[in-house]
């Protein structure tokens, strides 16, 4: 894989805004940093990829729906922010949601046969028993998010099978790393379906960490799966 000059910039300037925002970094300027760089984060990876993907793929096919997922996320960082307001924290999962739809919709279209189909089967299959897990947890909370955040998981495990049904169509690598980073995200967004019901069991930096480490791991998969 090539990177150009331009494309490190972008990358650089991720990993920076995510050093920011997994530390205590983000709470300078009397607390409202963070507010400039959590919209920033996938933002500046949209435009690592996009700038990797034209040295990397000649002929790249239409990436309008991976434009409108980074959007959506940033919009949707940006509505997590505001933990204790109910109808912008909402806004912000709503975001995310809809983010993860058009994201599956871009991995369908990579490949679809009927292997692929199985892969995805397993991959649901898979992500079952930590649905109930969380389930549980969330259940010892009378919080009415807790429903609303297993209704979430659903479309996450949507796009967990669409990552998993290009296995058979693609480049192996890319796959698990995209796969890898979707069950990292998985893993970020019950953490933050925990805190959110006000069990403060799970430190903030650990959500972040693996949130950023899995939009960088499916990029990346998302790369190596069109070159």
């Amino acid at each position: 894989m090539i990177f150009t000059a331009t494309s490190i910039i972008f990358l650089s300037l991720y990993v920076i805004l995510s050093i920011i925002n997994c530390t205590k970094l983000k709470y300078l300027a009397g607390g409202k940093l963070e507010l400039f760089t959590k919209p920033l984060l996938m933002i500046s990876l949209l435009l690592f990829y996009l700038y990797a993907l034209k040295s990397n793929a000649p002929a790249p096919q239409n990436q309008w729906e991976i434009i409108i997922t980074m959007v959506l996320y940033s919009l949707g960082d940006l509505g997590l922010i505001w933990r204790n307001k109910t109808r912008i924290f909402a806004l912000g999962v709503l975001s995310f949601l809809i983010g993860h739809i058009f994201y599956a919709f871009f991995f369908i279209k990579l490949k679809i046969s009927h292997h692929s189909l199985i892969a995805a089967f397993i991959a649901v299959a898979a992500m079952i028993p930590c649905i109930i897990l969380v389930k549980r947890k969330l259940s010892k909370t009378d919080d009415p998010m807790a429903d609303k955040m297993i209704l979430y998981g659903f479309f996450l495990i949507f796009l967990i099978a669409a990552i998993a049904s290009t296995y058979t169509g693609g480049c192996a690598l890319g796959t698990s790393l995209a796969l890898a980073g979707g069950l990292l995200f998985a893993l970020s967004d019950s953490m933050i379906g925990i805190r959110a019901t006000g069990q403060k069991i799970i430190p903030g930096e650990s959500v972040m960490i693996t949130y950023t480490a899995a939009q960088l791991l499916i990029v990346f998969g998302v790369l190596l799966l069109q070159i």
